[in-house]
């Protein structure tokens, strides 16, 4: 079987086109290269689909089978489908073959109420767009998918077949045959992996954590009981380097996953003519992420591993780690962090001499220096302590490491620490290897004027 891949590779963080590609199932991909992937070159991007098909049709002719725009209805929830979203109301603006009227399905947002006055405290990134766009948005009942039709372009549910197709970004919720099969058209799921790499719920986080260098998103048919197991109808590879976080790589994703849907919509025929079935000995499953998969283990972590989680769960869920102070331990969520170039010169020359997870701080350095089990560092900025307001290196300074008696040298902890007893001292292990120092660069200045 042969199916067909329109490739829009991205770099991060500068968002670009450059040409369609052609995938034979299974490997190798074979590149054909284009310039410019836009809208306005769908006629040559027609000329090579009728050559995948053995078809003589041009694509002027193609395009006249579409006898109006879809009406779609689109069911998402976070900052990826936002984006994707975006993208397909731009391609409704530019009057495309395919993209017609879209309506929203997302959660009802979250109110709390202070005093007399109820405040929305989240609300989908999805409906922010819908609403910026006056589309209508309809949310959904908190048992979803039971009691909850299809509904008309009135918010009612739907008699008759209102939206010829579903599109799915992101919207965390599984949604059985029942709802599918209320589309003329079904429906189609934009998923931010290269299926059937990364299943579920968390693709992104997941790809950032392992390190890889390269991602991707997938449109696939929406399967009534496997989720992300249906036909893959097109992917489009992505970029991932050693500084992309979370938000920046859902932002990205979800324009280049929108371009992608677009292109899809433009050519659903030809697309599930040539749609592959996923292979399953490959599957490879994401998980939801706890707050405990947050927390930092200096004695085994090293730097990169840290900022990898921190750069995962970036504005998700904060990485975090522990200190004593006195009988108290202070819980602490790192806001700001950043990986250390060896040669910046560091605020104590001995930091190899100390264990994982030591702060360094001085009077006018604007960050904390915490060093690492691989011997590489860590620059923390901004932090939120046991619950309170977020601080700055100067005010976490003053009001948690300048008091009477405290130690030369605090440190983060990995484990919790017995209250009634001194703090034990930390041993390396016995395999450990202490690092070389590096070279320093003493140009370089870290004292803030």
């Amino acid at each position: 079987m042969t199916s067909l891949l329109v490739c829009t590779r991205l770099a991060a963080p500068a968002t670009r086109r450059v040409g369609i590609s052609m995938l034979r199932t299974p490997k190798p991909w074979h590149r054909i290269s284009i310039n410019s992937l836009t809208a306005a070159t769908c006629g040559g991007i027609q000329s090579i689909y009728s050559k995948r098909f053995n078809t003589t049709e041009s694509g002027d002719e193609a395009s006249k089978k579409q006898a109006r725009p879809l009406t779609i209805l689109f069911f998402g929830t976070d900052m990826f489908a936002k984006f994707a979203l975006k993208e397909l109301y731009k391609a409704r603006k530019e009057e495309s073959a395919a993209v017609g009227d879209i309506d929203v399905v997302c959660p009802a947002p979250i109110r709390k109420k202070r005093g007399l006055r109820e405040k929305v405290v989240w609300a989908a990134e999805s409906e922010k767009e819908a609403r910026k766009q006056k589309r209508l948005v309809i949310h959904t009942s908190p048992d979803f998918p039971h009691s909850w039709g299809v509904p008309n372009h009135s918010g009612t549910e739907q008699t008759g077949p209102a939206y010829d197709i579903g599109v799915v970004a992101s919207f965390g919720k599984f949604i059985p045959q029942s709802i599918i099969g209320r589309f003329p058209l079904g429906m189609v799921n934009l998923h931010p992996s290269l299926l059937p790499k990364y299943r579920g719920a968390t693709p992104i986080q997941t790809a950032i954590l392992n390190g890889d260098a390269e991602s991707g998103v997938t449109v696939q048919e929406l399967h009534p009981r496997v989720m992300d197991g249906g036909r893959v109808l097109a992917q489009a590879p992505f970029a991932l380097d050693d500084t992309i976080h979370r938000v920046d790589a859902m932002r990205q994703m979800g324009v280049a996953g929108g371009q992608l849907l677009v292109k899809v919509l433009e050519n659903l025929e030809r697309m599930r003519a040539g749609a592959a079935e996923q292979d399953e000995a490959a599957v490879t499953q994401t998980r939801l992420i706890r707050k405990s998969d947050a927390q930092i283990y200096w004695d085994t972590m090293s730097a990169a591993q840290i900022m990898r989680l921190h750069r995962a769960y970036f504005e998700q869920e904060p990485v975090y780690s522990f200190f004593r102070m006195k009988s108290k331990i202070k819980h602490t969520q790192f806001i700001e962090l950043r990986a250390v170039n060896p040669a910046v010169p560091p605020i104590d020359k001995t930091y190899l001499d100390h264990p994982p997870g030591t702060m360094f701080f001085a009077r006018k350095v604007p960050y904390i220096e915490i060093v690492c089990i691989d011997g590489n560092r860590l620059h923390a900025t901004r932090f939120v302590v046991s619950g309170k307001a977020e601080t700055d290196q100067y005010q976490f300074t003053a009001g948690y490491l300048r008091y009477k008696k405290a130690p030369a040298y605090p440190r983060f902890l990995s484990t919790l620490p017995d209250l009634n007893r001194p703090t034990p001292e930390y041993v390396f292990p016995p395999d450990y290897k202490r690092p070389e120092m590096p070279e320093f660069d003493m140009s370089i200045k870290i004292v803030k004027n």
